[in-house]
């Protein structure tokens, strides 16, 4: 008797569906489903981030062409900047991992990752590479098209500096690479052996006349340039193919990239990279019929099936459908035999109407905790669908909810995303190689349920799900996860020092059941901690530990990571924290990392006492400026609209706040009184047009670019050494550019008029030295400074130089 095993994200893809496309168990779904079981051929879309995909062809492929279609990202966009929130790096590379995976589940492709991490902005493919490790990301590379075996390669971006991003420039670098690579079974001989060297037939590059300007259309047809309507309507979905892609492109909200729906005629360009010339369309070399399976007769039944589909009693179809079984067992590649499998497996339960649940009763436990869990089922058809229970076959009954508790043992390691269980630079660490390009694990929490029809055997895996509901929201439902026994959090993520002992707390929270241990913390070179661990028993009760944090008194400087450890039932793990990650767009997730804090000791002067903040799109700096000792006020439109900023020793903008809050500009003139009264205001960087017309505030005159330097390392040079913003109240030197993060800055500004001056210079190698990364100007008995200097990566990494250069310039004078 032959089992065969329905892959439970699969099911958890439909569920994702609803809200935008025809819901699993519709009708139009199970017939478009039937369609696409009769094709057969695979495309990858490459490019490098989350957004950079084209969701319009990814779109057309998986609903059109009605190919299997995936897009590979190389990276997770953790370097990226956020609209929704304040998550920047790890935190905002699981967002936007989510999002993507919500994007496919609206356009109906695939999701892969390589292990490359996004470090920001590059200025050349040269660069991407060499930190990435080029051989290693070709690897990863190679290895998802020997898994996937596409046909067609499909790059968004091309392979020189057109590109716009060094990211960009190598994803179709490696696309090209990776074209002759995953043929060769030398390179890389561990995939080779796993699974198979493979042959893609084309490489395309999804051009258009954002690269090109002057696209020569005359060559369509010609083998080297296709042209491709992607905009028809597909009854069956009931949209436009564009709104489908609009909706998808909608998902990447941490970006800022909604659209409106498009309706109508697409027009996409495909230019021939590698391969044949092809002359008429993509697949020209390609069958994607089951002619390439010799399986001619299993296409003409799936055909009759779908021909005598009866959308108002879909599973009168189920028995047509398990005649099918011994056709797809007949097919000899293997690999497009599993997957018609999971296809027909799918189909069947689907037009049988079957639904199930696997519930916990609570969100979280800890390892090794028994778990009480309640399986749902429903049989939404007269078919004689039974499962097993207990060792007995159990029939269910038409449309009849069917409910049993049963008792799971949590076991597996921490639900934290397995990319990041270990620490990593350019490059992230797996030692798994077959979750390379995965974008998530699968949960370990799962159930499995035997079913039986028509004297066939289906295994359904189920993931553990809480559900919950919410009076506005109706009924919400999550993964379970498995937590540490206890969460340790620091009273901050990481810790200022401008003199030798340093108080702090340390809470320690039970998670999912009683526990008691002892927690340690180790300091690194140059601290000591007092005391160096406590003993701790927790019921509901949450405690508090204080602690000291001491600078060795010959030192005046120190930097480290202050870590936590716990000892629980004579194990000592790495102490971890919660992170909540929830908006409405994504599914709820909680991370947990381990427990750290940045450590940086060192001199500072300040003597302004209260800053004025205006939000913009998210970023550390006002929690920065609190360490400093600042009163930080948050300045809303009510506040701003009145006027009375007089109490405010400086106002600093958020990072593209001028983008983010309309009302800022409209209250301009309240800005130039501040100013003019005497105020300092300290504009921090914006994208290029800061209105919604594209003008940019006429109250100062200067205008933004796009000039940025990302080498972090990049010689600063100072052009006006007579200015205080050197010396008071602190001294500024070269030592106080080191240790920056990812970047110098960005959106520098490119023109101005006096009496705005610059006060720096800088460039990245090779370039010319640009000058508006920091201009001033005195306006009146006040002064504005724009900067395009990355400082919302700084002081979160508690770089020293930046915070004191920060505090000079909202102190500033010229």
């Amino acid at each position: 008797m032959n089992v065969r095993r329905i892959l439970s994200f699969v099911l958890f893809l439909f569920i994702a569906q609803l809200s935008a496309q025809p819901a699993p168990f519709a009708s139009s779904s199970i017939r478009h489903a039937m369609w696409k079981f009769e094709k057969v051929g695979r495309v990858l879309y490459l490019a490098a981030h989350p957004d950079d995909e084209n969701t319009r062809v990814i779109t057309w492929l998986a609903n059109d062409a009605g190919v299997q279609t995936a897009y590979l990202s190389l990276t997770r966009g953790d370097g990226g900047q956020n609209l929704i929130g304040s998550q920047l790096g790890e935190e905002l590379g699981v967002i936007r991992t989510q999002e993507l995976l919500e994007a496919r589940a609206i356009d109906g492709g695939e999701q892969f990752f390589s292990r490359a991490v996004d470090f920001g902005f590059s200025k050349s493919a040269e660069e991407s590479l060499r930190l990435w490790d080029h051989q290693e990301i070709l690897r990863d590379v190679v290895t998802l098209i020997r898994r996937f075996r596409p046909d067609v390669i499909i790059n968004r971006f091309p392979p020189d500096r057109r590109a716009g991003h060094g990211h960009h420039e190598a994803s179709a670098i490696l696309a090209e690479e990776a074209y002759a690579a995953a043929a060769n079974p030398e390179f890389d001989p561990e995939s080779a052996r796993t699974y198979g060297v493979w042959q893609v037939k084309n490489v395309f590059w999804n051009t258009s006349t954002w690269w090109v300007t002057d696209l020569d259309t005359t060559r369509v047809g010609k083998g080297e340039l296709l042209y491709v309507d992607v905009g028809d309507y597909k009854p069956l979905l009931g949209k436009n193919l564009g709104e489908l892609a609009s909706e998808s492109r909608s998902m990447h909200k941490s970006q800022g990239f909604g659209i409106a729906r498009l309706r109508g005629s697409i027009p996409e360009y495909l230019e021939l990279v590698k391969g044949a010339p092809c002359y008429n369309g993509i697949f020209d070399h390609i069958d994607t019929s089951m002619t390439r399976l010799f399986a001619d007769e299993l296409a003409h039944r799936m055909r009759l099936v779908r021909q005598q589909f009866n959308e108002n009693a879909p599973w009168k179809s189920v028995p047509d459908l398990m005649d099918l079984y011994p056709l797809v067992e007949k097919i000899e590649d293997s690999n497009w035999r599993s997957q018609k499998l999971k296809e027909l497996d799918e189909l069947v339960l689907r037009c049988a109407g079957f639904h199930a649940e696997y519930l916990s009763e609570f969100p979280f436990y800890t390892s090794g905790q028994i778990a009480n869990v309640k399986w749902n089922v429903i049989m939404r058809s007269p078919l004689p669908m039974r499962y097993r229970r207990d060792g007995d076959w159990v029939e269910l009954a038409e449309n009849r909810l069917v409910e049993w508790d049963e008792q799971l043992k949590i076991t597996g390691e921490v639900s934290h995303p397995f990319y990041l269980m270990q620490s990593f630079d350019y490059l992230f660490q797996i030692d798994n190689r077959r979750e390379v390009a995965l974008p998530e694990r699968r949960p370990e929490l799962q159930g499995d349920l035997v079913l039986s029809l028509y004297g066939r055997e289906f295994s359904v895996d189920h993931i553990l799900q809480y559900k919950w509901t919410d009076r506005v929201k109706g009924e919400l439902i999550r993964r379970v996860d498995v937590v540490p026994s206890a969460e340790v959090r620091f009273s901050d993520a990481y810790f200022l020092m401008n003199a030798k002992t340093r108080n702090f707390e340390v809470e320690v929270r039970r998670t999912a059941t009683d526990v008691s241990g002892e927690l340690l913390l180790d300091a690194p070179e140059g601290f000591t901690v007092n005391p160096s661990s406590i003993k701790f028993s927790l019921s509901e009760a949450r405690p508090v530990a204080r602690f000291s944090l001491q600078l060795e008194k010959q030192r005046s400087e120190a930097q480290g990571v202050l870590r936590a450890r716990t000892i629980i039932d004579g194990d000592t793990l790495e102490a971890r924290r919660i992170v909540k990650l929830e908006f409405d767009h994504i599914r709820p997730m909680k991370l947990y990392p381990e427990t750290t804090a940045g450590l940086h000791a060192f001199s500072w002067k300040r003597k302004a006492r209260t800053v004025g903040y205006i939000p913009g799109a998210g970023d550390g700096i006002p929690e920065g400026l609190r360490k400093l000792g600042y009163k930080v006020v948050m300045i809303d439109e009510d506040m701003l609209s009145g006027g009375n900023l007089r109490n405010f020793d400086a106002i600093i903008t958020g990072i593209r706040a001028y983008n983010t809050t309309s009302w800022l500009k409209v209250y301009e003139q309240q800005l130039e009184q501040y100013v003019e009264n005497g105020g300092r205001l300290v504009i921090q960087y914006n994208t290029v047009a800061w209105r919604s017309n594209g003008q940019q505030p006429t109250i100062w005159p200067f205008h933004i670019g796009r000039q940025r330097v990302t080498v972090e390392q990049a010689p600063v040079e100072i052009i006006q050494p007579q200015s205080r913003v050197w010396r008071k109240p602190n001294t500024i030197t070269a030592s106080d550019f080191d240790g920056w993060v990812q970047e110098r800055g960005l959106y520098f500004a490119q023109t101005w008029e006096a009496p705005f001056v610059p006060l720096m210079r800088m460039n990245d190698p090779g370039e010319d030295p640009l000058e508006g990364a920091v201009i001033a100007g005195k306006f009146g008995k006040g002064y504005v400074i724009y900067t395009g200097l990355s400082f919302f990566r700084q002081l979160p990494a508690g770089v020293p130089g930046a915070y004191k250069l920060l505090i000079n310039l909202l102190e500033y004078a010229d």
